[in-house]
């Protein structure tokens, strides 16, 4: 009988110990990176705020990688407004420049 409740007793502490731990969720990452601003899919300011959000978003807790290509002039870009769900337009002017835009993003 003492033999079993040790047994016991030592599963109960590696059950408890597995369940403090959790479990991981992998990594995932998103290519073509859009957000929705008023029924269109538009490309997103390459920015770290807008990469958590973006994560953020999706279930993820924090950006922990990304890909960036070159956005055209006059153009609009979305931008996350802190705190919110929301996402607006931000224009990139006309200065013929790279504007950094997220390519990828791969979330954890």
């Amino acid at each position: 009988m003492k033999t079993l409740v040790r047994k016991m007793a030592k599963s109960t502490a590696l059950l408890a110990l597995l369940g403090t731990a959790g479990v991981a969720q992998a990594d995932a990452t998103f290519y073509n990176v859009t957000a929705n601003y008023q029924g269109y899919e538009r490309e997103i300011w390459l920015t770290a705020a807008n990469g958590f959000a973006y994560c953020e978003a999706r279930g993820y807790r924090v950006m922990v990688a990304f890909t960036g290509v070159c956005g055209e002039d006059e153009s609009a870009y979305l931008d996350h407004v802190f705190g919110t769900t929301t996402w607006i337009p931000r224009s990139s002017g006309s200065r013929n420049g790279c504007y950094p835009l997220f390519s990828s993003i791969t979330c954890r």
